[in-house]
């Protein structure tokens, strides 16, 4: 905590960790591969958190800011082949990102309230196996940069009502990061009654 007198916090973090492939990356039909290596990472972490309500109409407001950096050798990832999915480990990969949260609350009436929130994720995973590679430096196939999602829901006394739009950027579905191979974002929406 950074002041006595606000909800403001730095937070940071070192891991280094490795993740076993599972039984169906190693045996599920056609998909799975024998061979894969389990994955290894070293991740750094930092971020900084506040939450408060300084204006005037709002219950709450709270707001994170996380920027990570991990270096992950033998990735595990799927990656279509000819007719199928299959499992592979791919080398050194550098991911660097950064994640922001927007979390609100308004109380219309003493019966009505409306929270609202949002998160927006950059991340750059990109190929660092091979400096002769013509990827090296390019983005991981099927993973976008930009990413988030916005929320608001309507919470009243007998039923709630809340609505999700989800969206996520362009990403490339081969390993070279060239026109042909890009992929269409897309947003999707969900709504809820409850």
């Amino acid at each position: 905590r950074l002041l006595d007198d606000e909800q403001l916090y730095v937070r940071a973090m070192y891991k280094n960790t490795f993740r076993v492939p599972t039984f169906t990356d190693l045996y599920y039909l056609r998909v799975g591969n024998t061979s894969l290596r389990p994955e290894k990472a070293t991740e750094y972490t930092g971020g900084i958190t506040w939450s408060g309500c300084r204006l005037a109409g709002l219950e709450h407001l709270t707001l994170t800011v996380d920027g990570y950096f991990n270096r992950v050798s033998d990735k595990i990832i799927a990656f279509p082949s000819t007719y199928v999915w299959k499992m592979q480990n791919y080398g050194e990969v550098d991911i660097t990102g950064v994640d922001v949260t927007l979390a609100t609350a308004f109380p219309l009436t003493t019966k009505l309230r409306l929270n609202v929130s949002g998160n927006y994720s950059l991340q750059k995973a990109l190929d660092v196996t091979d400096v002769q590679s013509k990827n090296y430096k390019a983005q991981l196939p099927y993973t976008p940069r930009h990413n988030g999602n916005v929320s608001a829901t309507l919470e009243m006394p007998w039923v709630n009502i809340g609505y999700t739009m989800t969206a996520v950027g362009k990403r490339y579905y081969l390993a070279q990061n060239i026109p042909e191979n890009e992929i269409d974002g897309y947003k999707e929406h969900t709504a809820t009654l409850w």
